[in-house]
C-alpha cells in the first residue's frame, strides 16, 4: 500500500507538498484513522480514507493506485487529472465511495469498475470520458448516486445499469408515467448520443 500511495504521490504534484510546506501548509489534504493535515507525510497505513479535492494534482493516475487496497472512501474531485482511469482502479474492492469527477480524464470508464460492489456512490461526472458506458456498472447494486454527465458518452445505455435507477416509467404515446420504484440509485447520464463514428474495438464496446 505505501507504493502505492507513494506513485499517486510522484504521479501527480511529487513536489507541491514541499511546496505548500514552506508556505506554512501541505498541498496533500489527508484522511485517515488519523487526520494530520499539516504533515506532508502519509498517516499511518492501512489508508483507508483520502480526500484530494482541489489540490491542484495534474498527470495521469498511476495503475499502482490498485495497491491501496483497505481503501474505502477516495475523492480526487477537482483537481487537472488527465489520462485514462486505470482498470487497476477494480483492485479497491473495499471502496464504497469513489470520486473522480470535474477533472480531465479520457478514454473509456473501465469495466472493472464493475468489480467494486459494495460502491454506494460514484461520482464520474465532468471529464472527457468517452465510449459507452460499461455493462458491468449494473454489478452495482448497492449504489445510491451515480453520475456520469459532462462527458461524450454513448447511447445505448446498458439494460444493466438502466436497472439501477430509482424509479421506471410506462410510455404511451409520448405520454409517461411514473409506475414505480424499481432500483435505488439516483443516476445522472447527461446528454448521451450515438456513436456514429466509434468502431467496436475490445475497448469500444456496445452493450
Amino acid at each position: 500500500q505505501l507504493t502505492g500511495l507513494t506513485y499517486l504521490y510522484a504521479a501527480t504534484l511529487a513536489d507541491g507538498c514541499k511546496r505548500a510546506a514552506s508556505g506554512g501548509g501541505c498541498a496533500w489534504r489527508w484522511r485517515a484513522r488519523q487526520y494530520s493535515p499539516s504533515l506532508c507525510v502519509p498517516p499511518p497505513l492501512p489508508l483507508i480514507c483520502s480526500v484530494l479535492t482541489d489540490n491542484t494534482l495534474d498527470g495521469p493516475i498511476p495503475s499502482t493506485i490498485g495497491q491501496l487496497t483497505a481503501l474505502t472512501f477516495l475523492v480526487l474531485t477537482d483537481n487537472t487529472l488527465d489520462g485514462p482511469i486505470p482498470s487497476t482502479i477494480g483492485q479497491l474492492t473495499e471502496l464504497n465511495h469513489l470520486q473522480l469527477d470535474y477533472n480531465q480524464l479520457s478514454g473509456p470508464i473501465p469495466s472493472t469498475i464493475g468489480q467494486i460492489t459494495g460502491l454506494t456512490a460514484l461520482a464520474l461526472a465532468l471529464n472527457s470520458l468517452t465510449s459507452y458506458i460499461p455493462s458491468e456498472i449494473g454489478q452495482l447494486t448497492n449504489l445510491k448516486n451515480l453520475s456520469l454527465q459532462g462527458n461524450p458518452l454513448c447511447l445505448p445505455v446498458p439494460a444493466e445499469v438502466d436497472a439501477l435507477a430509482q424509479y421506471t416509467y410506462a410510455c404511451t404515446q409520448g405520454t409517461c408515467v411514473e409506475t414505480g420504484p424499481a432500483g435505488t440509485a439516483y443516476i445522472d447520464f447527461g446528454i448521451l448520443l450515438p456513436c456514429q463514428t466509434l468502431s467496436p474495438t475490445a475497448d469500444h464496446v456496445p452493450p
